[in-house]
């Protein structure tokens, strides 16, 4: 199994699991679902785009499970990104873990 995982506030991930599928805002603003190919890209994210949030929701994906293109891009990171262009449907979704900052302020490990 290849995960891929996508981050959202974990105001927005309550319920998801019971949805047929998740669309997140970006797909009607730029056409796709952002996700990152690694938990340490995930984390690089985190960093740099969440600084208002302590914590987080990651969506585990099975990319195999997933019923939209998903294509891999460049976006100036030293991995490409996963991008799925369509709804994902829940059913590859095989997790919803919390993502905490540490001691540092950090965004550093997923909670267990």
């Amino acid at each position: 199994m290849q995960l891929i995982y996508h981050l959202l506030p974990i105001s927005e991930a309550a319920g998801v699991l019971e949805r047929r599928r998740y669309e997140a805002a970006s797909l009607e603003t730029q056409g796709f679902i952002h996700a990152s190919g690694s938990m340490d890209q995930a984390l690089r994210v985190a960093n740099r785009l969440y600084a208002g949030h302590d914590v987080l929701a990651v969506l585990c994906i099975d990319r195999a499970r997933i019923e939209a293109p998903v294509r891999d891009e460049e976006a100036g990171d030293p991995e490409p990104f996963p991008h799925i262009f369509g709804p994902l449907n829940t059913g590859a979704i095989v997790e919803v873990r919390e993502l905490r900052r540490d001691c540092s302020g950090r965004f550093a490990a997923l909670s267990p």
